[in-house]
């Protein structure tokens, strides 16, 4: 909690951070239940004090459901937490336990029936699909199972192999089999229709809200706006203007995004190409490098014209509702056809349409996504 406070007392107060206005504050990338709710209360505090924090913001906090409890729920939502992401996975005890969870079908239930006791009224689930072992029905029946308990919010990913993680080393040693890839699609396509017939918007490729429960923190990634990270192994990204010197104290789990309104509108501009550094992973060593310089980057990059026109087209094309080509040729320079002629062979081959100004997935390109984001080299 000190490092914390140290970190962000450092960053407030200097650029591009300094006098922004916080529309969300999102505690993850781990397990932040495990802070006490009060811990919780102090750093939106903190950031309070520090920062501008919109009446509107969104504060969101991840949880494994067996880690909570409706005392906890009611602390952690009269701290200022409006947002709960559950870590369900699936409603399965067989795919539970190869995903190497904790806790059981009915401790989700009766988490998402204490959160709504407590007076949590945004609620996300998190789904995994193609997990080894599963079939379709499996999937059916986890979707099925995930809209009984009516979130707002159902964040649907499919399983993917970390290197140098237990799930890795079974399959590589044969242990499990990944799920073939026409069933795996045929688990995407289920999962959308499913989840529209059920009122939900797809709006992103892994994310379907009610409307209006759109994850406002997610969305910021995709947008490219400006956001603060604080902690170990933290992330944070940041515009600059060119030919400048790096961001003060650029040498470095609650996020902190900047309304684009606010720090976002001079990245599209003047400000360059952007910053981005990632903080130590280890918390002790974190916690040393703060007490002794006010950050603890391990390592950071500054990003070229080129990864940024990138990285603007695979980010945009995220959101089903596409990528904006006027957004990209005024922020470039140059018409998004002309950057990139192979776009045109990926609507002739049915991966990409225009949907008015903007260029979209297809169907079919969302099933196909990763090679379409391959495809955007500058």
């Amino acid at each position: 909690m000190r490092a914390l406070g140290l970190e962000l007392a450092r960053r407030a107060a200097a650029p591009p951070f300094r006098a922004a206005a916080v529309s969300s504050v999102y505690f993850g990338g781990g397990t932040p239940s495990l802070f006490t709710a009060r811990s919780i209360a102090d750093l939106l505090d903190a950031i309070a004090r520090q920062l501008t924090i919109e009446p509107s913001v969104e504060v969101s906090l991840e949880a494994n459901p067996e880690r909570l409890d409706g005392a906890r729920l009611a602390d952690f939502r009269a701290a200022g937490v409006n947002r709960l992401s559950l870590g369900v996975q699936s409603f399965q005890p067989r795919l539970l336990r190869v995903l190497g969870r904790h806790h059981s079908p009915q401790d989700a239930r009766s988490a998402v029936r204490a959160a709504r006791r407590a007076g949590f009224e945004n609620l996300s689930l998190d789904l995994i699909h193609a997990v080894p072992g599963q079939d379709l029905r499996g999937c059916v029946a986890d979707v099925e199972a995930a809209l009984e308990l009516a979130p707002e919010h159902v964040s649907a990913y499919c399983l993917t192999y970390e290197d140098s993680t237990p799930l890795t080393r079974a399959r590589d040693a044969g242990r499990i089999r990944p799920v073939e890839e026409d069933l795996e699609a045929a688990m995407l396509e289920h999962i959308a229709d499913r989840l529209a017939a059920a009122g939900y918007l797809h709006y992103e490729v892994s994310s379907h809200a009610r409307p209006g429960r759109e994850s406002r923190h997610n969305r910021s990634y995709w947008r490219g706006v400006p956001y603060l990270g604080l902690g170990a192994g933290a992330h944070s990204f940041a515009p600059r203007p060119p030919g400048d010197a790096a961001i003060p104290g650029t040498e470095t789990d609650g996020k902190a995004a900047p309304n684009p309104s606010t720090v976002a509108a001079g990245a599209e501009g003047q400000h360059g190409w952007g910053e981005r550094w990632e903080n130590v992973r280890d918390p002790v060593a974190y916690c040393a490098a703060v007490e002794r310089s006010g950050t603890a980057v391990a390592s950071s990059e500054s990003l070229s014209r080129a990864q940024a026109a990138t990285e603007f087209c695979w980010l945009g094309l995220r959101e089903l509702r596409g990528l904006d080509a006027a957004a990209f040729a005024a922020r470039f320079g140059e018409p998004l056809e002309r950057a990139f002629p192979q776009l045109e062979s990926l609507r002739q081959d049915g991966l990409l349409e225009w949907r008015g100004a903007r260029l979209a997935l297809t169907r079919r390109g969302l099933l196909l996504a990763d090679s379409v984001y391959a495809a955007f080299v500058y």
